[in-house]
């Protein structure tokens, strides 16, 4: 399940992820994803990724993961917020992804979505 909103109005480029990612939605997120992405200017917006309900990704799904957070942080965005995901074992999953990445050094982590109006 995912959802990509871009709220103009507040300059957030929102992107919420849950459950699992099989490869075929993946190819869809981010077909939907790069297509909402050209519409912006990225050095104007931030970047918020919920993924408070995302699963654990299964292995083969995890070079795919570091991909995604690799793209995330060459992409220039303003700020990126990350809302810390449900699961401690996914948690962990993502954060070896992004420091692999180079992704967590770029990334400031909020318990909630409604944090990240708090911290902007």
């Amino acid at each position: 399940m995912y959802k990509i909103d871009v709220k103009d109005n507040e300059k957030l480029f929102f992107v919420k992820v849950g459950g699992f990612f099989k490869d075929e939605e993946a190819k869809q997120f981010l077909d939907e994803y790069l297509s909402k992405y050209e519409s912006i200017t990225p050095s104007e917006y931030d970047l918020v990724l919920d993924c408070k309900e995302l699963s654990v990704s299964a292995q083969d799904m995890v070079p795919v993961l570091k991909e995604r957070l690799e793209m995330y942080a060459s992409q220039g965005f303003n700020r990126i917020f990350l809302v810390k995901m449900d699961s401690a074992t996914g948690m962990m999953q993502l954060k070896r992804a992004g420091e692999e990445s180079g992704f967590w050094g770029q990334i400031t982590v909020v318990d909630t979505a409604d944090e990240v109006e708090a911290v902007r």
